[in-house]
């Protein structure tokens, strides 16, 4: 090996850029290992870099401090943390004291070379005495979170040439090669920890309508965009509409929305992929009136999926200039619409379960009335608005005349109750209804002009005239009594898909117990009411009797009589009065009235045998 001292010129531009090439390796693989890492570190990345970038440079001491937060834009009065030092035994304090020298190198960022000559080759540089630096290059490398600063102090002996502007632009791009990679890396990181920490947020609330808006508002945050909509799919008009915005008007929600064919146009094969269009103008993206009038100007349109099912798009707007989105934002956005929709599934799901504990809950205390139409009502409305029917029909069972009576239809296109009168039809299998409440069992029938389909042609039609193609029909049974049946029926040929069977299937049982309550309660009330009536009319009769008791004619005991009914606003136009003999066991009717005129004593009606007559 040839001595440092007798190396030529060539020899040692050769080394020195051979320990360049060494460090450059090293700073590649940091930057391999930024993309690798699921944690980044840039301090240990930089502390691994200080032998090699002393070496290539022919520095005895190597530095790296860190800048805190606070003094990134003003002042550091403590100085600067010190990071990492090589050789690692040099300097105990962990503290590189401020300078002016330093403060300007963090203001500006441009890298500093300090040789001096002459005289001046010897003076300590201000700040770097800790080093008993007196020649330097300083360079600043900014990566998102922080800004450090790194520095290669004081030549070897041995070199005879002194810190070199080549030397600063040297570090300058090596350390810039590790600040980009860090800087993507660390944005990188931050968008994923967002993304995280938003989908942790979202996977927490089971409020919809909350979820709805909380998407939106943290979607705004992760991607730089202008707009945000979330769009979802409505089964009823089968079309995207929005559901939530951040950065669009409340006309723009309430009215754009992507029909079935534009959106079978923009979706690509693979689930997963994203829809990017740089420029809106000349789209096909739905009504270009809202594109325009929201300047909408690029868009990328991620679908979202659950189950292989698409139930939304999540779209990011730019507005105003057209904006080409990267592969990282078309990534991000993925997994952020993927796991939005798990979201959106789950709360869905949540949704319904408490609107049918709710849609329950509301026909058991409609039972409590005593009123049975208005159970029939709330058990057709509760069905309807939580599924795709186009009609539910309640129809009751009377077993005494083989007969089942229509109660009324609650029509999805009138969006209210009808009422059906005198409507009735026979209880045999000809129809899904009399086969359903005969076998007790429930019955679906996709397409109910099948062959071999239990269906009436009666109830094939709702009351606004929308067309049956598709039915389920359960029975309501209490106590084991077949009270009704529940008939649901949609206009699309296998219309009631099997989530919305479940459901019916578990408000069958509270129906039918509500039903029941609501008669057993209508028959009480009735009852009560006929104890009440007859409790006045025992009260009015001894109140009769009280008032006669000191009257001795009978023409004025029945002028008292007929007095005392007429205040109660009886009609008294005809009116007898009887008397019973005990000892021959005949009741005479010695007072007979009819339209307010006294009947004659001969008159037939008042003789033994007669209307009137005696009675034993």
């Amino acid at each position: 090996m040839i001595p440092d001292g007798n190396r030529s010129d060539y020899q040692r531009e050769a080394l020195k850029y051979g320990r360049l090439l060494n460090a450059l390796r090293r700073a590649i693989d940091a930057i391999r290992d930024l993309e690798e890492k699921s944690q980044l570190n840039i301090d240990d990345i930089l502390m691994r870099l200080l032998p090699d970038l002393s070496r290539a440079l022919e520095g005895n001491v190597a530095f790296v401090a860190r800048v805190p937060d606070a003094a990134q834009q003003v002042d550091a009065p403590h100085g600067y943390e010190l990071v990492a030092i090589y050789p690692d035994d040099l300097a105990p304090e962990q503290v590189l004291p401020s300078s002016d020298l330093l403060k300007a190198l963090i203001r500006d960022g441009k890298p500093r070379v300090i040789a001096p000559l002459g005289d001046d080759s010897t003076r300590l540089i201000a700040g770097l005495e800790l080093f008993h630096a007196t020649s330097a290059i300083l360079v600043r490398v900014e990566t998102v979170r922080n800004i450090y600063i790194v520095g290669v102090c004081n030549k070897q002996e041995s070199s005879e040439v002194p810190f070199l502007a080549s030397d600063r632009m040297t570090l300058a791009s090596l350390l810039e090669l590790i600040a980009v990679g860090a800087r993507v890396g660390e944005r990188r990181h931050s968008e994923l920890r967002s993304i995280q920490e938003v989908l942790v947020a979202v996977s927490d609330e089971t409020d919809l309508d909350v979820l709805l808006a909380l998407i939106v508002q943290r979607a705004a945050a992760v991607f730089p965009a202008a707009a945000i909509s979330l769009m979802l799919w409505d089964d009823f008009f089968p079309r995207m509409k929005v559901a939530a915005v951040y950065g669009l008007s409340d006309a723009y929600r309430l009215n754009y929305a992507l029909p079935r064919d534009v959106l079978a146009q923009l979706l690509p094969e693979e689930q997963d992929a994203v829809i990017v269009i740089e420029e809106l103008s000349g789209s096909r993206l739905g009504d270009g009136k809202w594109i325009a009038e929201e300047q909408l100007t690029s868009a990328m349109l991620a679908p979202m999926y659950a189950n292989n099912q698409l139930i939304g798009l999540l779209n990011v707007y730019v507005k105003n200039n057209v904006h080409v989105f990267g592969e990282t934002a078309q990534r991000l956005v993925q997994v952020f619409a993927g796991e939005a929709a798990i979201a959106l599934k789950n709360a869905r799901l949540f949704k319904r379960r408490a609107d049918e504990q709710a849609a329950i809950k509301r026909v058991g205390e409609t039972s409590t009335q005593g009123d049975i139409s208005q159970v029939w009502q709330t058990i057709a409305e509760a069905t309807g608005q939580l599924t795709k029917a186009s009609s539910v029909t309640l129809i009751s069972v009377d077993r005494y005349a083989d007969q089942l009576i229509v109660a009324g239809t609650w029509d999805r296109k009138l969006a209210r109750w009808v009422p059906h009168v005198n409507d009735k039809f026979d209880l045999d299998e000809s129809s899904m209804n009399g086969h359903v409440a005969l076998t007790r069992e429930p019955y679906y029938a996709s397409d109910v002009y099948a062959a071999d389909v239990h269906f009436n042609p009666r109830v094939a039609v709702a009351p606004s005239g929308t067309k049956t193609h598709s039915a389920y029909c359960v029975p309501l049974v209490a106590k084991d009594q077949v009270l009704g049946t529940l008939y649901v029926a949609s206009d699309q040929e296998d219309g009631i898909n099997a989530e919305e069977r479940r459901f019916v299937d578990s408000l069958m049982p509270h129906a039918a117990v509500a039903l029941l309550n609501a008669e057993l309660l209508a028959q009480a009330q009735l009852e009560k009411v006929k104890r009440e009536e007859l409790i006045d009319i025992q009260s009015h009769a001894i109140r009769i009797q009280q008032s006669i008791a000191d009257i001795l004619d009978i023409p004025a005991q029945v002028a008292q009589i007929r007095k005392e009914f007429a205040s109660l606003f009886y009609d008294i136009s005809g009116i007898f009065i009887a008397t019973y003999d005990e000892n021959t066991g005949i009741i005479e009717l010695p007072e007979v009235y009819e339209r307010n005129r006294e009947v004659e004593d001969d008159d037939p009606r008042k003789q033994p045998g007669a209307i009137y007559g005696p009675r034993r």
